[in-house]
C-alpha cells in the first residue's frame, strides 16, 4: 500500500522548523530515543511517523508574512516571546540529546536561504532534478548526473542535507547561502551514496543557481502557503484535507490523521 503523504512546509530561519527536520533526520538514522518519556515536541519514535512519507517543502516565510501584511520579524528581539522561544527549543534539543543553540552568537541569523531551498527540492524530486539538469547542462553531463543519482535514497539525502544546513545556521553560525559551503555540505551528505560526491555536489549547486525551471517550481510551496493563509512554520498538510497543522509539536498529529484519512477513504 502506498504511504500517505505529509507535506512539511518549513523555513531554514525558523528554530521550530529546525526541531522538525531534526526529528525526521534522527528517525531516518534509526537513532534510538533515549529520553525516558516522550514529548510531542521532541519524539521521533512514534510508529505513525514511519507509516507516512514526509515531503519537504522549504518556503520563504518572510514573503508569506509580507503578503499577510506583517512587516519585520514576527518575534521581536528582546521580547519575552523570543526568550520563551529559545527556552522552548532548548528543552526539546536537550531531550533529543542534541547541541544547544547560543542565540547570542547568531550574528548571521536570519539569512537568505533561496539556494538551500532549491537544492532540497532537487534532492527530493528526481524528476525535477533531471529536468532542471537538462535545462542547464550538456546532454552528456545531464546523463552522467542521472546515472549517478537515479538509485539514491532521495528522502534520506534531502532530509540529511536540510539537517546539515540547519546545523550550520544555528550551531556553527555559517553563511548557508555561500556556494562553497553548500558544495561542502552536499558532498558530505552524498559521500555514502555516490562514488563522486564532490563532483556531483558541485553540479547540483550549479543547477540550483542557474535553472529557471527550478526557480519557478521551488517557489510553488511559498505560493501555496500564501494561498492557504499559513501563519507559522513548520506547517503540515496532507492529501484531501483543506485544513493544516501548525507547529513542530503537531507533526505526529498530522501523520496520524493522514493515516486515518487514507483508511477512511478505502471504506
Amino acid at each position: 500500500m502506498t504511504k500517505p503523504v505529509v507535506n512539511v512546509f518549513f523555513d531554514f530561519n525558523s528554530p521550530y522548523s529546525l526541531l522538525t527536520i531534526l526529528r525526521l533526520y534522527l528517525r531516518l538514522q534509526n537513532t534510538s530515543y533515549k529520553a525516558e518519556y516522550s514529548t510531542s515536541s521532541a519524539d521521533y519514535s512514534h510508529p505513525a511517523l514511519s507509516k507516512v512519507s514526509f515531503v519537504l517543502k522549504p518556503i520563504e516565510y518572510g514573503l508569506v508574512l509580507k503578503k499577510s501584511g506583517i512587516k519585520g520579524t514576527p518575534i521581536a528581539a528582546g521580547s519575552k516571546r523570543r526568550d520563551y522561544m529559545w527556552l522552548d527549543v532548548s528543552r526539546a534539543l536537550k531531550r533529543m540529546g542534541q547541541p544547544q543553540i547560543d542565540d547570542s552568537k547568531l550574528s548571521n541569523w536570519p539569512q537568505k536561504a533561496s539556494t538551500p531551498n532549491r537544492i532540497v527540492y532537487l534532492l527530493q524530486d528526481k524528476t525535477l532534478l533531471f529536468k532542471s539538469a537538462a535545462e542547464v547542462l550538456t546532454a552528456e553531463e545531464a546523463s552522467s548526473l542521472k546515472s549517478a543519482y537515479s538509485t539514491c535514497d532521495s528522502d534520506l539525502i534531502s532530509v540529511t542535507f536540510a539537517y546539515k544546513i540547519f546545523y550550520g545556521l544555528f550551531v556553527e553560525n555559517s553563511v548557508v547561502s555561500d556556494d562553497g559551503y553548500l558544495v561542502q555540505q552536499l558532498s558530505d551528505t552524498l559521500k555514502t551514496h555516490v562514488s563522486n560526491p564532490e563532483q556531483l555536489a558541485s553540479v547540483i549547486v550549479g543547477i540550483a543557481s542557474k535553472s529557471q525551471i527550478l526557480k519557478k517550481e521551488s517557489f510553488i510551496g511559498t505560493e501555496e502557503a500564501m494561498t492557504k493563509g499559513f501563519f507559522g512554520v513548520p506547517t503540515f498538510t496532507f492529501d484531501n484535507c483543506p485544513l493544516f497543522y501548525w507547529g513542530n509539536d503537531h507533526m505526529t498529529d498530522a501523520a496520524i490523521e493522514a493515516l486515518e484519512s487514507k483508511l477512511d477513504s478505502k471504506l
